[in-house]
């Protein structure tokens, strides 16, 4: 590689970091540049914990396997919910979905290898393009194809990355394009694909027992090529090379807690009806459009018309 990695940027790129990228340049420049510590959040600490959770249930699956050839009565029995505190505090819906899918994953196994992972929690650092740092990242868990139903997954040979998500899907922010977990899934299929032979990418969300599948795509590594060039390409001492993405992610609610950790930093004018409510519904009411109302707020048509159809204020047309 020709290029000398940036310093502030730890001489790697993250699937956390395409993702902050993509969501939004300028949250990518507080985070990563300027190094703006966050405050850790319920979400955060509640992420963490399922995780841990999930991993060792899969590390004593492996251990399990070694001596048995179907898994216990009671798959329940492989949580190990003692050497973790919180355990109880998620076992519904969290880990009770979890282990629905994991009988469902049995279900379709014919055998104890077709359903025992292939890794649990691996790393992988990955010099994949030139002139761009390294990308590293760690894989949750990769599952053999042959435990997955048709329709979920066509193959029967290789294995399923798997990534699990304490959240909930959103239909309108799924795409690559969008940083959604699409985008994850790609960036993981490429950063491991030398390694093993992975036939397909999912994420599993178990608050919801969904799980969403992906067969590779081009395209989307294609994406992330480009978007790992875009912020190697960016001088992080002009940051009108982050441009600011105006949208919900900005501030999705009134309150501290629903909006952007740097949304006081930012010079986003998303939330700007919000905080000038009044005023908003004023020009409302005497029937200025949308574009005329951000033109008096100093924000955007797009931010005004989000705010007024959250916010129901159409009905003081």
């Amino acid at each position: 590689m020709s290029l000398e990695p940036r310093e502030k940027y730890n001489e790697y790129f993250s699937k956390s970091r395409l993702k902050t990228w993509v969501t939004c340049p300028r949250q990518f420049y507080y985070k990563y540049v300027e190094k703006i510590d966050t405050p850790t959040t319920d979400s955060m600490i509640r992420g963490t914990d399922i995780h841990e959770l999930i991993e060792a249930y899969y590390e004593n699956a492996e251990i399990y396997s070694e001596e048995h050839d179907e898994p216990p009565t009671t798959l329940f029995s492989l949580l190990n919910g003692d050497n973790h505190e919180n355990w109880r505090d998620y076992l519904d819906p969290y880990l009770a979905h979890f282990l629905a899918f994991e009988r469902r994953r049995w279900n379709n196994a014919k055998e104890m290898s077709d359903w025992v992972p292939v890794a649990v929690e691996d790393e992988m650092w990955r010099e994949v393009y030139d002139d761009v740092p390294v990308l590293m990242g760690y894989a949750d868990v990769m599952l053999p194809a042959a435990s997955f139903s048709d329709k979920d997954v066509p193959q029967n040979e290789g294995c399923v990355l798997v990534d699990f998500k304490t959240g909930v899907p959103k239909k309108n922010y799924m795409s690559h394009e969008k940083g959604g977990v699409q985008l994850d899934l790609a960036y993981y299929a490429l950063l491991f694909e030398l390694k093993y032979n992975i036939v397909a990418v999912g994420a599993y969300y178990p608050k919801t027992d969904t799980l969403v599948t992906s067969g590779l795509k081009q395209e989307r590594e294609q994406f992330i090529e480009d978007t790992s060039r875009s912020i190697a390409e960016a001088d992080e001492d002009n940051i009108d090379d982050y441009p600011i993405e105006e949208q919900p992610l900005c501030a999705w609610d009134e309150g501290e807690g629903n909006r952007c950790a740097f949304y006081d930093q930012c010079d986003s004018t998303w939330a700007v009806p919000l905080d000038n409510k009044e005023k908003t519904v004023e020009y409302i009411r005497k029937g200025l459009s949308n574009e005329e109302i951000a033109d008096k707020l100093g924000t955007t048509k797009q931010a005004v018309g989000y705010w007024t159809r959250k916010k129901k204020w159409h009905r003081y047309k």
